[in-house]
């Protein structure tokens, strides 16, 4: 199967986002890796930081990690951010606010193709429950930058 053929297949992805002044990202591997999430990218402030495909970047000015999970002929993105924020929630509630007390940020973002038009809604109990662990919310689109040539 080419690349194309995988972007067509991938409907969105969902982004965990952790930005924080100077925690080692081995201490949120350690947290987050007790059920099972381990990271996409991380690295440290301070330290030289590298993009997925082993590309420098320069000196990280911050800590950043993420995880991305990756969903497939699926539509309903607030559905399974839902899922998550739940399972977020019950485990990390309390370690994504010391974050974010330290001056860090703990986002997820949903990821979205410019090729298709999908949309959903996110409940109020779980949007409370992100505001209780200080998570902000974030979309994204990436459009097919061919969409306007003729």
């Amino acid at each position: 199967m080419s690349e194309d053929d995988d972007r067509v297949k991938h409907t969105y992805s969902i982004t965990l986002l952790i930005i924080h002044p100077d925690m080692d990202p081995d201490v949120i591997t350690r947290t987050l890796g007790a059920i099972g999430i381990q990271p996409y990218t991380s690295f440290m402030a301070g330290k030289m930081s590298f993009t997925p495909k082993g590309t420098e970047m320069g000196i990280a000015r911050d800590t950043r990690w993420n995880y991305v999970e990756d969903f497939f002929d699926d539509v309903r993105f607030f559905e399974m951010m839902g899922k998550m924020v739940v399972k977020l929630h019950a485990h990390f509630r309390d370690f994504f606010r010391q974050i974010v007390s330290e001056g860090g940020t703990v986002m997820l973002i949903v990821n979205l193709p410019g090729k298709r038009n999908q949309g959903d809604t996110l409940a109020p109990e779980l949007l409370g429950k992100m505001a209780d662990m200080s998570v902000s919310l974030g979309v994204e689109t990436f459009p097919d930058s061919n969409r306007f040539d003729n």
